[in-house]
């Protein structure tokens, strides 16, 4: 069995390598959608816009080729002895999603209504353009 270590995998012409076979994540957030939102940690965000409880707007730094990538997210939140968990959709109602923008509604499980979470987590797999 061979063993390949490196810090750095480029292509040939020196920009990011194409991956065969399989798809990696190319974007995704972990953020706190409570108070003041912020990002902790992420991949090819340019911006979250809060737009109102459980409803957020995520800006990529980096276009998608097309309108059909893959999205899925979870939300969750400690409250004293309660736990809130839930989920987190497209908002269709309010836009379409587009190569470098769409907005999500966090939601909760029991009653599907909209809630601000301490921990929201977003991963977008899709070609980036």
């Amino acid at each position: 069995m061979s063993t390949l270590k490196a810090d750095t995998i480029q292509s040939t012409g020196g920009g990011a390598a194409t991956l065969t076979k399989q798809m990696s994540l190319r974007a995704w957030v972990n953020f706190n959608g409570t108070g003041t939102i912020a990002a902790r940690d992420s991949l090819n965000l340019s911006s979250l816009t809060d737009n109102g409880t459980g409803e957020y707007t995520i800006t990529y730094s980096s276009a998608w080729s097309a309108v059909d990538y893959a999205f899925t997210g979870c939300s969750g939140q400690s409250s004293g002895n309660s736990r809130t968990t839930g989920g987190i959709t497209f908002d269709d109602n309010s836009s379409t999603p587009s190569t470098t923008v769409h907005r999500i509604l966090s939601r909760r499980k029991d009653n599907a209504t909209n809630v601000d979470c301490a921990n929201e987590h977003c991963h977008v797999v899709g070609d980036l353009a």
